[in-house]
């Protein structure tokens, strides 16, 4: 597994769900690199992408948690 997928994987292992942004602050990585990285962990079922409607007015958020198979 990729370093920065190690680092995802054990910042998601609480089983709390986190926000894109959460993730950010959390994880010396770029706002691409940690894009590019999760996109590709949900493509390949490591992790779950969870589109929540906005309470205001906007774009939805998603959530990421780790799936129940890791």
């Amino acid at each position: 597994m990729d370093p920065i997928d190690e680092q995802i994987t054990s910042t998601l292992s609480d089983e709390k769900p986190m926000s894109f942004e959460e993730l950010l602050s959390k994880l010396s990585v770029s706002h691409n690199t940690l894009r590019l990285h999760l996109d590709a962990m949900a493509e390949r079922g490591e992790i779950v992408k969870d589109k929540r409607p906005s309470k205001t007015r906007g774009r939805p958020r998603y959530f990421y948690f780790l799936t129940s198979s890791l």
